[in-house]
């Protein structure tokens, strides 16, 4: 699953969607949800992790959440493009 954790953030390395998806699924509220990420508090670490999240280096977490800003943006302007 390209749901990603480095103890800190949850991450999709694939879409933001389903970033979201994964989030509501372990309780997270949509308004905690900044810049690509969700901040893990409390017990929500283990939660993601038992509902399937891969924990990784943060590196790899900072990657993936940049990708995936990368591609939120790029969508973005395509739309905007096509309004033209």
């Amino acid at each position: 699953m390209p749901i990603l954790t480095d103890g800190l953030h949850l991450v999709s390395n694939s879409s933001l969607d389903e970033l979201h998806e994964f989030a509501a699924s372990i309780g997270l509220k949509r308004c905690w949800y900044r810049r690509g990420h969700y901040d893990l508090f409390g017990n929500k670490l283990s939660v993601a992790v038992a509902h399937g999240a891969k924990t990784v280096h943060p590196r790899e977490c900072a990657k993936a959440r940049r990708v995936a800003m990368a591609a939120k943006d790029t969508n973005k302007w395509l739309l905007l493009a096509g309004s033209e």
